[in-house]
């Protein structure tokens, strides 16, 4: 059932408060796990836009394990959360 999946989605910000389009945001459910990678981008083709959110679907899982965002400068946030709340915007700030 659908329904009942969780997800996370994660929000980069400059530090401006703007969406930090070309930041790259890797997932991690648990330790030693596969991970998911989103890229933050205006979209993909003449006159499109994309939201600048990665949305992460998980599945029946309940927690993540980690949350890294690589900014467009090169630089690296990483986020380790314990017992994270899911289905939620997670935001990032630079």
């Amino acid at each position: 059932n659908a329904s009942k999946n969780h997800w996370l989605r994660v929000a980069p910000k400059t530090r401006f408060g703007a969406p930090a389009r070309g930041a790259v945001v890797t997932l991690w459910a648990e330790e030693g796990g596969r991970h998911q990678m989103r890229v933050i981008d205006a979209g993909s083709g003449y006159l499109c836009q994309q939201e600048p959110i990665a949305h992460f679907g998980l599945g029946d899982r309940t927690s993540v394990f980690r949350v890294r965002v690589q900014w467009p400068d090169g630089g690296i946030s990483v986020v380790d959360v314990d017992d994270p709340a899911v289905d939620q915007v997670l935001v990032v700030d630079a």
